[in-house]
């Protein structure tokens, strides 16, 4: 697992989700407040590359450009409770 002084904890994963909001924002960095960068929309499959619980205990998995390291998080990330599977 990887963690990091920031408060947030990731780990890699290799899994396939299905989205189940009508149209689920995907953000630059896993919050709310990050840019967001594209959409997915209900019934399409995603994969996930990294499961990551941020700051403020909520979970976000980057399904895209995924980079998660000391220096840098940045990737496709979608709030994970938009999600099942």
């Amino acid at each position: 697992m990887f963690a990091s002084a920031a408060g947030f904890k990731c780990q890699p994963t290799s899994h396939d989700f299905m989205v189940v909001k009508e149209k689920a924002a995907v953000h630059a960095g896993f919050s709310a407040n990050a840019r967001v960068v594209d959409y997915v929309y209900k019934n399409n499959k995603v994969h996930a590359y990294w499961d990551c619980t941020n700051s403020s205990g909520n979970p976000w998995v980057c399904i895209g450009s995924c980079r998660v390291d000391d220096e840098s998080i940045s990737g496709r990330w979608v709030y994970r409770g938009n999600l099942k599977g």
